[in-house]
């Protein structure tokens, strides 16, 4: 166990010391200051702590002596010697008081004055019988204030007499207290202000103290009404209470009595002072309790009241956030569990190993495993749940345990659950040096992989758990999210049996709403594989914002790809976002395994692309060379049936026909042109692309969810969207322009090779435009341009931008709407509704869900796509795919160390040879 100690201290200021009869504090602030450490604690401490509500170089400190009150004495903290004192006399106690008191607020005489019932004092020119004499003027305020009984009346803006139930003062009480010599008075927390030029407590260099005037006024109300009327009946009360033989507390005892309280009914003058009106010191700013600080008080009545000592509740969240802890004995527990937690937390940390020799629910004794004197013993307390440590004896001297069995893996995936949340794709390698970094323990790389596993399922949920509770979560994103589109998919092999999942289509009103809203007509399909322990597919169709970024529409999780699964996410999506309604959607693909015949079976009229990424990877399997990509991409970006013919031609002469082989020409004529080609594409959703990237954007986007079971993975995308809407949303509200920053930089770029065209009058707006050996025609009026980059993109070219700045126009005004500020915000204008915790679904007694057979695949499973040999694999190159050449004979396929040919006479190696 380690010696520090941690302890609350509690400040009292505002206030001093006074007699009524017995030694009390005025002051009603209190400041606590929580986890002080002890070896920490000096005079300098206490004024630093005291400095942020008062003058620290002009206060005194005392402490109050445990389990005595002020009334035995208040010691005052001078130096390290008294900090010594007061640690030693709270020993076993977690609280200390401490009382502050300003030095500018002791009169530079004080007396004790006794105050009788009839509204005089008594006589301060001598001592009364039976107490201290009255201090002199030699006396210092210092001095005075550590003498037990002297007076000290405190300057401030009001007077406040607090009457409790429990000190039995009356009048006659008051006359025995002259008569005796004890000096009486009432709690003085604040004194009506007086002139500027009055000494409110009369001339300091007489011999004798005056009475402060508000002595003088009289202090009990006309005829028979007494200040001490209240104090009287709160006693009457009390004592009846205690005949009955209750122990509640009277409702007058300890209520606080202001000025106000004193008024006569209907009167707005007080007792003290008539004429004068109150004042008031309230601020809009109050202190407040919070509910834990008034749990904590009520906690500690039993303490107070003699049913308990001062042990600590152990808060296991607070601790173990601290670098060190120590296990105390009275350390109280919610229950044995949590005292289990405890105890092999501290192990862990330390550096020991222990071992049961008790471990029941009655009781638990644990002693150290290499035969130390440490050992420990809790036990519940009586008819409570409570553990309570009652013993920890000995102490240990092994030392530390490298291999702490007390270290499992479910003990490390609690302890770094933040870790495995915050980097999900950790390394296992990077999590054993971390703890062997951070708790000095050697693990080994299985315990590693379960501690990660068991994390895992902690943040997820149990796999098959989220299958069975799957209609619950969809009925409440359904009511967060009204107008989304949810459907589950289940096969039954009996009516009487749980259904088995099969497929689930999602899409949320948020994403439809804003892709028919702002999008252009293009959506984008592919499908790509789950990695979670029950495998499937994830369909998604994707659509173009105005700023050509990625716009989710919705995602299915299917059993396999194929054409069945395609056709029926295909017929989800068209009641989404609808038939062609006079103008044909267009889809662009990889060609995937029934998807083309699902296409035309749903979407007849519709418009299909292939990919031309994967249409050139089988190409160039048949067909290699830089002469044939260039031919074949010429013919793909061609956008008019003159130049995909030029193109074409091209690429029959670099590759001709020899007998039956077929060649690369030969090979694209057998995929139909409008299949893959510019020039063959419809004009009517405003896009150009040739590729399917943003799809696989989106697969790497959603990367670290593709690991997750079903309901995880979807609270993961529909947060990342939810949080993108909003990005996007904001982002594009702060920018200036008019075109979306993407198509306003392809538009720069064309504008900067327009400059190289030169662009003649014809007619009405019709412009011929000289480019190089290329002549081609603009209609403004029309927006179209012979090469038909223009009609196809919505965005000018390089030449239509020459006739329109021939024109004196903006080339800006000429862009088609879908790529405007407007269009956007338009699309990004729907929000997606929080999701809250499983706790909170709406759960209406739905049937569970079975989850699918898990269909294993032969291997390991692959974490990265398979990439092409001539495809850039990051920042880094490598010499994968290139050709060696070798340094003798310059020839290619084979390096210096097997060449057969002769030296070239270049090589260097011919030169050594010759020499």
């Amino acid at each position: 166990m380690t010696t520090s100690k941690r302890i609350t201290i509690k400040l009292h200021f505002g206030g001093i010391f006074i007699w009524e009869p017995e030694t009390v504090y005025t002051g009603n602030d209190v400041a606590i200051f929580k986890n002080c450490e002890t070896r920490k604690l000096s005079r300098d401490m206490l004024c630093k702590l005291y400095s942020s509500y008062g003058d620290a170089s002009n206060v005194n400190l005392y402490f109050e002596i445990p389990n005595c009150g002020l009334y035995v004495g208040a010691a005052e903290i001078k130096g390290d010697k008294e900090i010594e004192l007061m640690l030693t006399a709270h020993e076993g106690v977690d609280v200390i008081n401490i009382y502050a008191e300003l030095r500018d607020e002791m009169p530079s005489e004080i007396a004790s004055v006794g105050v009788k019932s009839h509204g005089k004092s008594a006589p301060t020119d001598a001592p009364h019988s039976g107490a201290q004499n009255v201090a002199s003027d030699k006396d210092t305020p210092k001095k005075l204030a550590n003498k037990k009984g002297k007076q000290i009346v405190k300057k401030s803006v009001r007077r406040q007499t607090k009457l409790t139930g429990n000190k039995k003062h009356s009048k006659s009480e008051s006359n025995s207290a002259k008569e005796k010599g004890e000096k009486a008075v009432e709690k003085q927390d604040e004194v009506e202000k007086q002139p500027e030029n009055e000494d409110e407590y009369g001339d300091a260099t007489s011999d004798s103290l005056e009475e402060p005037e508000w002595l003088k006024e009289g202090l009990e109300g006309p005829e028979d009404e007494d200040i001490f009327a209240n104090r009287a009946k709160a006693n009457e009360i009390e004592n009846q209470q205690q005949a009955k033989g209750t122990d509640e507390e009277p409702t007058t005892a300890n209520q606080t009595y202001t000025m106000e309280d004193l008024q006569t009914p209907g009167s707005s003058k007080n007792k003290f002072e008539e004429g004068e009106s109150s004042k008031t010191n309230e601020e809009w700013n109050e202190f407040a309790i919070d509910d834990e600080e008034l749990l904590d008080t009520m906690w500690g009545d039993d303490e107070r009241n003699g049913k308990g000592n001062s042990c600590r509740d152990f808060n296991a969240a607070v601790e173990f956030r601290k670098s060190d802890f120590e296990l105390k004995v009275g350390d109280k527990f919610k229950n044995l569990r949590a005292f289990r937690e405890a105890l092999v937390e501290w192990n862990v940390r330390e550096g020991y190993t222990m071992k049961y020799k008790k471990n029941e629910r009655a009781k638990v004794i644990a002693m150290c495993k290499k035969g130390c004197s440490w050992k420990i013993r809790a036990s519940p307390i009586q008819n409570e749940s409570t553990f309570q440590i009652k013993s920890i004896k000995g102490v240990h001297v092994c030392g530390r345990e490298y291999s702490n069995h007390h270290a499992n893996a479910r003990y490390l995936s609690k302890k770094y659950l933040d870790r495995f949340r915050d980097e999900p794709s950790s390394s296992i390698e990077g999590f054993v040096k971390t703890v062997r970094r951070e708790i000095m323990v050697d693990i080994s790389m299985r315990q590693a992989y379960r501690a990660k596993r068991l994390a895992r399922e902690a943040l997820q949920g149990d796999d098959i758990r989220q299958y069975n509770v799957i209609r619950d979560y969809a009925a409440t994103l359904l009511i967060r999210n009204p107008g989304s589109h949810i459907v589950l998919q289940v096969t039954r092999l009996d009516e009487n049996e749980v259904g088995i999942f099969e497929r689930m289509y999602w899409s949320l009103s948020a994403m439809k709403n804003g892709f028919l809203a702002g999008c252009r007509r293009i959506i984008g399909l592919d499908g790509c594989f789950l990695k979670s322990p029950f495998g499937g597919q994830l369909l998604t169709a994707m659509g173009r914002d105005g700023n050509d970024n990625m716009f989710p529409i919705a995602m299915a999780v299917v059993e396999a790809e194929r054409y069945d699964s395609w056709k029926w996410f295909l017929m989800e999506l068209k009641i989404e976002v609808g038939a062609e309604n006079g103008a044909p959607w267009t889809f662009i693909s990889d060609r995937q395994k029934g998807l083309v015949s699902a296409i035309d079976d749903v979407f007849p009229e519709s418009e299909h692309r292939y990919c031309l990424r994967h249409i050139y990877q089988n190409f160039k399997q048949k067909f290699k060379g830089k002469e044939l990509k260039e031919y074949f991409w010429a013919a793909a970006s061609a956008g008019n049936i003159r130049d995909f013919k030029i193109a074409m031609a091209e690429l029959e002469r670099a590759d001709p026909k020899v007998g039956e082989a077929m060649n690369a020409a030969g090979w694209l004529n057998r995929i139909p042109a409008h299949l893959w080609s510019r020039s063959h594409f419809s004009s009517s959703c405003k896009s150009d692309i040739l590729v399917n990237n943003l799809n696989e954007s989106f697969n790497s986007y959603i990367l670290p969810a593709r690991e997750f079971t079903i309901i995880s993975m979807f609270e993961w995308i529909r947060r990342k969207l939810m949080q993108r809407l909003n990005v996007k949303r904001e982002g594009m509200q702060q920018y200036e322009g008019n075109l979306c920053p993407n198509i306003q930089e392809r538009l720069e770029r064309n504008k900067l090779n327009s400059r190289f065209c030169i662009a003649h009058y014809s007619r009405d707006a019709e412009y011929e435009v000289d480019c190089g050996t290329r002549v081609y025609v603009v209609d403004i009026s029309r927006r179209t341009c012979t090469c038909g980059s223009w009609q196809l993109s919505g965005i000018p070219c390089s030449h239509s931008i020459a006739a329109i700045q021939r024109d004196k126009s903006e080339p800006e005004h000429y862009v088609d709407p879908c790529y405007s500020k407007e269009a956007y915000l338009s699309t990004y204008n729907y929000t997606i509704a929080a999701m809250p915790s499983e706790d909170y679904w709406d759960s209406k007694g739905a049937e569970k869900v079975n989850p699918p057979k898990i269909r294993k695949q032969p291997g390991r499973p692959k974490k990265v796509r398979r990439r092409e040999a001539d495809e850039v694999r990051g920042t880094t190159s490598t010499r994968k795919g290139l050709v060696v050449h070798c340094k003798k004979c310059f020839r290619p396929g084979h390096n210096s160390r097997t060449c057969k040919f002769p030296i070239h006479p270049k090589s260097k190696f011919y030169k050594v040879s010759s020499s």
